[in-house]
Parts: C-alpha cells; sequence; structure tokens
C-alpha cells in the first residue's frame, strides 16, 4: 500500500475529511486528493504533520516494504563490529 493510500485510509478511519487534513497541513483539499491518489509527491514536513493530526506515527503510514528495508537495515547496523577497524 502506498503512501497516499494509507493517509486515506487512517484518514477515513479517524473520520476525518480532505478538506479538514488539507487546511491542517497547509496545501489544498485536490493537493490532498492527488496525494492520496499517488498523482503527487508529499513531503517529509508534510508527512508529519499529516502524522500529527491523525494521531499516528510515521512507520505506520509509510509502506511495509520501506518498514522491511528499514528493519533490514537496522540489523545490519547492530550486528556492525566496531572491533574491526582498521586505520
Amino acid at each position: 500500500m502506498l503512501i497516499g493510500e494509507q493517509i486515506r485510509k487512517i484518514r477515513l478511519q479517524k473520520g476525518y475529511s480532505q478538506k479538514y487534513i488539507a487546511d491542517f497541513i497547509g496545501c489544498s483539499q485536490s493537493k490532498l486528493n492527488r496525494i492520496e491518489n499517488g498523482k503527487s509527491d508529499i513531503s517529509i514536513a508534510d508527512l508529519l504533520t499529516v502524522c500529527e493530526v491523525l494521531d499516528t506515527n510515521l512507520p505506520s503510514i509509510l509502506p511495509q516494504e520501506t518498514r522491511l528495508i528499514e528493519s533490514k537495515f537496522t540489523e545490519n547496523e547492530n550486528s556492525f563490529d566496531s572491533t574491526n577497524n582498521s586505520a
């Protein structure tokens, strides 16, 4: 599921209109519609504001594929052996 689709899903679950969310983040309703339909990108700042107004966190909005990549990155980062530095 894409970010815009996830925003729409959570927005509808919370009972918010597109206009309400758009006003909160400072964009037009048509811009939010394009974001939800995957026809326009959303800035990180606006995405964080959407999380705030929807009372959710960023991982709940990110596509599952992104969360899997993040999880793998974190696993690799935690397994780094700092004693293997060559100086």
